[in-house]
């Protein structure tokens, strides 16, 4: 009887080589999985703090909106400065962050490629100023990116009801000067010559937050230009 060699067999060969293949997918497999988790992590603690940086921002500047009025030389007629659009909003407020604070005109917008939120800020203007159109298309002077990793946003704004004042009207644009009311929920929305009631900014696409949507409601607690004192509460 002839004794068997020493060492393996090509099926032995086979069947090792596949088992540790296996082996070392598996733990491939497990170590994405998990360097994976650990971004989507980084990513909305990140997303979490920029907005609560957002929410501060925002509500500290709606809730201090100047009663500013613009003056338009052509219509001879004066409106509070307030204009807004689905994608973004310009106010005179009372809580400047860019420039060393003070009273300052603020711009929020919405781009796009890659989607993110800006603010701008601009100390000098006048009524004047305010009342071209041609002045509020121009870049101010003072910029910053609030908000990025997301995928759209827009802007609404809340509006009077003569008849029910306790009615909750959202329009998707603000324009003082025509009260333009197919914007809003309700024709009987009242936007000329007013301030709305409140500002809501919704996200999508938000990383780390329930359903990917985000929606942040601040009412305005208007300061009233004019007074003795310069300004005044007006809620």
């Amino acid at each position: 009887m002839r004794a068997r060699p020493a060492g393996f067999t090509l099926l032995e060969l086979v069947l090792a080589m596949t088992g540790v293949a296996m082996i070392a997918l598996i733990c491939y497999g497990a170590f994405y999985v998990g360097i994976r988790a650990m971004e989507r992590g980084e990513l909305s603690v990140l997303t979490a703090q920029r907005l609560r940086v957002l929410t501060d921002v925002l509500v500290r500047q709606v809730k201090s909106t100047a009663n500013y009025s613009a003056r338009d030389s052509e219509e001879e007629l004066e409106y509070p400065y307030f204009v807004g659009t689905p994608g973004s909003m310009s106010f005179i407020t009372a809580a400047g962050q860019l420039g060393g604070g003070g009273l300052v005109r603020v711009n929020y917008a919405f781009t796009d490629d890659p989607p993110r939120l800006t603010i701008e800020e601009e100390a000098l203007f006048s009524s004047a100023m305010l009342g071209e159109v041609a002045e509020s298309e121009q870049p101010l002077r003072h910029s910053a990116v609030l908000l990025e990793n997301f995928e759209g946003g827009a802007f609404s704004y809340l509006a009077f009801d003569d008849m029910s004042p306790e009615a909750t009207i959202w329009c998707s644009a603000w324009d003082p000067i025509d009260g333009e009311r197919s914007h809003c929920d309700d024709d009987m929305a009242e936007t000329e010559g007013q301030l709305p009631r409140a500002v809501q900014i919704s996200l999508t696409g938000v990383p780390g937050v329930e359903g990917g949507i985000w929606k942040q409601v601040v009412p305005l607690m208007v300061m009233t230009f004019g007074s003795e004192n310069g300004m005044s509460p007006d809620f």
